[in-house]
C-alpha cells in the first residue's frame, strides 16, 4: 500500500439517529473489538424490535499508534 495516492475529501452530512457503542481499545485490538460490539447492539435493537436504518458504520474519535477511541453501531429512524 506504500506509494498510493488517496484523496480525502470532508464532508458535512445531516444529523442522523443511531445507535452505538463507545469504547477504546489498543489499536492492535480493533478488528476483534468491532467484531464483538457490532452483535451487541444489533441484539439491543432487535431486543427491541428497531430495524436498522442502514448498514453499520464506525465513528473514529481518535486513532494513534497505541490506542483508538471509536463507535461502533447502527444509524436507526427514530431516537
Amino acid at each position: 500500500m506504500a506509494g498510493m495516492d488517496y484523496e480525502i475529501e470532508v464532508k458535512e452530512v445531516p444529523a442522523h439517529p443511531a445507535v452505538a457503542i463507545r469504547d477504546k481499545v489498543a489499536t492492535e485490538g480493533l478488528g476483534p473489538a468491532m467484531r464483538e460490539l457490532y452483535p451487541v447492539v444489533w441484539a439491543f435493537l432487535e431486543k427491541r424490535g428497531i430495524e436498522p436504518a442502514g448498514p453499520s458504520f464506525a465513528v473514529y474519535h481518535s486513532y494513534s499508534e497505541e490506542e483508538v477511541d471509536f463507535e461502533a453501531g447502527f444509524p436507526v429512524a427514530e431516537p
